[in-house]
């Protein structure tokens, strides 16, 4: 199966969600307890904490044991469908291969995903090499699906050979209207490839950041008025109202 291809619904935009809630919270009801969430969520990211430590809050360390409720997660939404990735901090090059890989032979073998979200991700060219083979790994030796967050749009497409879903934006809201930096080379790609995180975003503004990643050909969209320090520790106080803005933009 083409994986990346597997991430449009019906050709529309996805809601794809680096959900770092905590295991019992309810916002995983909202997602996989909605037939309406359920059809438009394309992807989660689990919050396992990185060897490294500390980038996220909750998040489940990457030990011997399975924690249950992560594991139930995991299956009620690979069953809706959903891909399940797991988080893995890169430290923008800064980390070995082998510890990266140890950490995602750990979280693959105790929790089954479907691949592996690697965040921090550097866009020097003296480090392709190491996410080259990191991506070899996550595909080969532990066949998954691959999505890879610099955060930006990088200068050249060589991450695209290596990622299967690339973050292109991650920011405030008011950033993505004033300061995002577009590259021509995106445009030769799908839009499922892509993936736009925009935070402390106004309810009202709601639908001019999904009318934005639209244009800007990102067909996975997580748009939310959290803000940092976690903006990803909990669903958007508008959460069904996007689904439905995205709904609406289908056709």
């Amino acid at each position: 199966m083409n994986m990346t291809a597997a991430l449009a619904v019906t050709g529309c935009q996805s809601i794809a969600i680096p959900a770092y809630f905590w295991r019992t919270d309810n916002a995983w009801n909202r997602i996989l307890g909605n037939a309406a969430a359920r059809a438009r969520v394309s992807v989660i990211v689990i919050p396992p904490c990185s060897d490294t430590g500390g980038e996220i809050t909750p998040c489940v360390k990457p030990g011997d044991k399975p924690i249950a409720e992560y594991t139930d997660i995991i299956r009620r939404a690979k069953t809706a469908g959903i891909k399940v990735l797991s988080y893995v901090w890169t430290d923008y090059g800064r980390r070995t291969y082998a510890s990266i890989a140890a950490e995602i032979s750990r979280t693959k073998t105790n929790y089954n995903v479907d691949g592996i979200f690697l965040d921090g991700v550097s866009t020097a060219s003296n480090h392709f090499t190491l996410y080259a083979n990191l991506s070899n790994y996550i595909r080969s030796a532990r066949g998954g699906f691959v999505a890879m967050n610099p955060g930006v749009v990088p200068n050249s497409a060589m991450l695209m050979a290596y990622a299967d879903l690339l973050v292109t934006f991650e920011g405030t809201y008011s950033t993505y209207v004033n300061s995002y930096t577009a590259q021509g080379w995106t445009t030769a790609y799908p839009a499922s490839r892509f993936w736009h995180l925009v935070h402390a975003t106004p309810a009202t503004a709601t639908s001019n950041a999904v009318r934005l990643s639209e244009l800007r050909n990102a067909g996975a969209i997580y748009v939310t008025d959290a803000v940092l320090p976690n903006p990803w520790n909990r669903l958007p106080s508008y959460f069904s109202a996007e689904m439905t803005i995205l709904r609406s933009r289908c056709g």
